[in-house]
């Protein structure tokens, strides 16, 4: 039988966001325990994974699923129509942008 770690984490970074408006078709729905209940969820990549199998060479496969609400979604789709969430740049008024960058501010 397959061992499976689940590790919790907050916050959506630019590239899964990215990642996951370039494939949002790979999902399913999973029925969490102790009354979560059931959601949707998606396979991305996410560069915590590459870390996991450095130090854990026994590990033999690992994905990462992430689950968004359905508002957070409509969101994404609604940005990815109008080309915010491309990585390549663009030009806007003379000048070279990127547009998650550009709705992503440096910190």
């Amino acid at each position: 039988m397959a061992r499976v770690l689940i590790i919790g984490a907050g916050g959506v970074g630019q590239v899964v966001t990215h990642k996951c408006a370039q494939v949002p078709g790979v999902s399913r729905e999973l029925d969490f325990p102790q009354g979560i209940g059931r959601h949707k969820i998606y396979l991305m990549y996410h560069e915590e994974l590459e870390s996991l199998l450095k130090h854990f060479p026994e590990i033999r496969r690992a994905r990462f699923w992430m689950s968004f609400s359905d508002s957070y979604l409509k969101h994404l789709e609604v940005l990815q129509n109008v080309g915010m969430t491309r990585i390549d740049p663009v030009m806007y008024e003379g000048r070279e942008v990127i547009p998650l960058k550009f709705l992503r501010p440096p910190t």
